[in-house]
C-alpha cells in the first residue's frame, strides 16, 4: 500500500511540475522517492530470498534416508560424497548434513577438510 502511495505522490508531483513550472519540487524529493522505492523493492527481494531458503530447509526425508543408507553401507560419508550422490551443491549438502546432525541422526567427526559423518 505504501508503495502505491509513494508512487502516486511522486507521479502527481512530477506531472504538476511538468504542466505548471511555477510549482517547484523540493530539492530532495527525487532522492527520497527513490530511496523509499529502493527500500520497498529491497524488502520484497529479501522476503523472497528468505521464503526460498526456509522452503529449502525443509529437507526431503528421502534424502536423509539415502544418506543414512550411504553411511550404513560405507561406515562414514563426507560432504563431497553427498554432493556427488544427491547431485546438489556443496552448500545444500552442508545444510542437509547440519539438519541431520541437529536431529541426532548422524554425528560429525574429524576437523577441517577431514570432516566425515557417521551414525550415532
Amino acid at each position: 500500500m505504501i508503495f502505491w502511495i509513494w508512487t502516486l505522490f511522486a507521479l502527481l508531483a512530477f506531472t504538476v511540475h511538468s504542466f505548471r513550472p511555477e510549482y517547484i519540487l523540493p530539492n530532495n524529493m527525487i532522492t527520497v522517492a527513490l530511496q523509499v522505492l529502493g527500500i520497498f523493492f529491497g524488502s520484497k527481494a529479501s522476503k523472497y530470498v528468505c521464503e526460498r531458503r526456509s522452503a529449502a530447509d525443509n529437507i526431503d526425508p528421502g534424502r536423509e534416508k539415502l544418506i543414512i543408507d550411504m553411511i550404513s553401507a560405507k561406515g562414514q560419508v563426507t560432504r563431497q560424497a553427498v554432493v556427488d550422490e544427491l547431485k546438489v551443491s556443496s552448500t545444500t549438502a552442508y545444510r542437509i548434513l547440519q539438519g541431520m546432525e541437529g536431529k541426532n541422526l548422524i554425528q560429525r567427526k574429524g576437523e577441517g577438510r577431514g570432516i566425515y559423518y557417521i551414525l550415532p
